[in-house]
């Protein structure tokens, strides 16, 4: 196919080079031709017709006769039906090649949608008892406070020492007794108590009774 049209663009442009150059032969010839003519009108002008020689044939054939040779008429015949032919040659125009296809591009790779994720269901609420929640309360409570302090141990009283205390005290809120003789009695009585207010002696007195 494209062998053939090259061809018949070859064939083509030779038959264009034949009508330029046959153009050109044409330009001459007509260039020629309307020289003749003006010589003609000048010639024209500048005759004078008599009338006289109007209808006599020798007058026309001798002033044909002194004119240059003209062109042969049946040359341009012949010039007209090449260019007849010519213009009906039809010039094919070239058809231009055909480009390539071009190669069509890759589809992109259509990535897979991400599964949703599960949704997580909420844990239930742990039921609380009331009474495990004032527990943990007074624990806080008891921590934010600290620790509380131990009571310091009561040391036991004797209570022949608390009775000598409060015989003591009574002794100083009455004051000072006057002085009188000691009773040989209350003094025997008074070492007795002073010697059973001792521990060693109260012992040794329980052993010996």
């Amino acid at each position: 196919m494209i062998a053939d049209l090259a061809d018949r663009r070859r064939a083509a442009r030779a038959q264009l080079d034949e009508l330029v150059s046959t153009r050109d032969s044409l330009a001459v010839t007509l260039t020629d031709v309307a020289g003749r003519i003006e010589a003609s009108h000048r010639a024209l002008a500048d005759a004078i017709v008599d009338h006289r020689d109007l209808g006599d044939v020798t007058a026309d054939r001798e002033a044909l006769d002194s004119e240059p040779p003209s062109v042969a008429v049946a040359d341009e015949p012949a010039v007209e039906a090449e260019l007849v032919e010519e213009e009906a040659i039809e010039v094919v125009p070239e058809e231009p090649e055909p480009e390539p296809e071009p190669e069509p591009e890759p589809e992109p790779e259509i990535e897979p949608e991400p599964e949703p994720e599960p949704e997580i269901e909420p844990e239930p609420d742990p039921v609380v008892d009331p009474r495990d929640a004032e527990d943990d309360e007074l624990e806080a409570a008891a921590i934010a406070e600290g620790p509380e302090p131990e009571p310091e141990p009561v040391p036991e009283e004797d209570p022949r020492d608390v009775e000598d205390d409060e015989l003591e005290a009574a002794a100083i809120a009455e004051g000072p007794e006057p002085e009188r003789e000691p009773d040989p009695v209350e003094a025997v009585f008074a070492q007795l108590k002073a010697e059973q207010s001792r521990p060693g002696r109260r012992a040794h007195v329980g052993v010996a009774q």
